[in-house]
């Protein structure tokens, strides 16, 4: 899988909506909104993305959950 299914697959399995994890990140719901659809994060949200949703790095980007 693709780190844009992974983002949504986590942040689904923390019950969070694109919003919440917008919010734990201090970025837009949009932002969040294009990770899921394409568009890779930038590495310093990536690490900030990981611990929001409780993954390593490796999880968030190579993992097949």
């Amino acid at each position: 899988m693709k780190i844009y299914s992974n983002i949504k697959f986590y942040r689904k399995k923390n019950r969070l909506t694109q919003a919440g994890l917008a919010a734990k990140l201090k970025t837009s719901r949009d932002n969040v909104a294009s990770w899921e659809n394409r568009v890779y994060p930038p590495i310093p949200k990536a690490l900030k993305l990981a611990k929001a949703l409780k993954v390593t790095l490796n999880d968030l980007f190579y993992s097949r959950p």
